[in-house]
């Protein structure tokens, strides 16, 4: 008897529905027919490197834009053209992957020292740390490093919430009868994944390489970086709330000063956002520690 081969060219039907093929994808399930040139070393270790990296072209479009071009991949998204970018919510997974790999800024991981230290809510967290600490009798060392690992999980687990909080503030800014929700929801996503991009990860890169020529040029010197100083934080919110208007004028395409507005309360909406969002999750570690 003889062996039966795999068939890997040259299919003339679906092989996941059975439809005819009319071209390199079906059209009745999307099922992409395997071509020749699929089939060589070079595309496989394109491939290996594409997964490892994450570096193919869909993504690096997708990263140029989210940074150049505030508003562009949402419009593009609601547009239909899909194929030529990362999907929202895959984009945002992955910036925040490597937030909290390298995570040069303590912002959305929240360890306890900045939710004890700058928040409005610091000190009635730091009487919550003291209590705890009296009632179970454990060195505070102790729980500075429990309370920071778990911290870690928690904002990983519960980073979607981050954006669904924004996403209420995006939409009574962007008010429009009938509109749905996911609208806002998306906008939101795109905004936050440049905020963490530039702001959580390119910025305290190019500042931690700033400041160590400065400590190479001036050994003497000494530096100590506050994430919660008030001309970081304000520069910052200066920063957003650029891309913020450029992002409402290509989506909405309002007035400069109907824009302008929009704009500053998104800026208030965000900080908001992070100060709701560290609330929670020091309630929630609290919780589970």
């Amino acid at each position: 008897m003889k062996a039966k081969t795999i068939n890997t060219l040259g299919d003339t039907v679906c092989p996941s529905c059975k439809e005819p093929l009319r071209g390199r994808y079906c059209a009745n399930c999307g099922e992409k027919k395997l071509e020749r040139d699929e089939m060589t070393l070079r595309h496989f270790f394109g491939s290996v490197w594409n997964a490892v990296t994450f570096t193919d072209i869909k993504f690096l479009r997708s990263v140029l834009a989210l940074l150049f071009r505030p508003g562009k991949l949402t419009v593009e998204f609601f547009a239909g053209r899909r194929k030529l970018y990362t999907a929202p919510i895959a984009l945002f997974f992955f910036i925040n992957l490597v937030y909290f790999i390298y995570q040069p800024v303590d912002a959305l991981n929240s360890s306890l020292r900045s939710q004890t230290e700058g928040q409005f809510y610091s000190e009635w967290a730091s009487g919550v740390v003291d209590d705890y600490l009296s009632k179970e009798s454990i060195a505070p060392e102790n729980f500075v490093s429990t309370y920071n690992q778990m911290a870690g999980q928690v904002s990983k687990l519960f980073l979607v919430i981050f954006i669904l909080i924004f996403a209420v503030g995006v939409a009574l800014v962007n008010f429009r009868r009938g509109e749905l929700f996911y609208v806002h929801l998306i906008t939101a996503t795109h905004f936050v994944s440049f905020a963490i991009l530039s702001m959580l990860i390119i910025l305290p890169l190019v500042g931690s390489l700033l400041i160590w020529i400065y400590l190479i040029i001036s050994p003497q010197s000494s530096w100590n970086l506050n994430p919660n100083m008030g001309p970081i934080t304000l520069t910052i919110l200066l920063i957003l709330a650029v891309y913020s208007y450029a992002m409402q004028k290509r989506l909405y395409q309002q007035g400069f000063f109907v824009n302008l507005i929009k704009a500053a309360l998104l800026i208030v909406f965000f900080a908001l956002s992070v100060v709701v969002y560290r609330f929670f999750l020091f309630v929630v570690t609290m919780q589970l520690v």
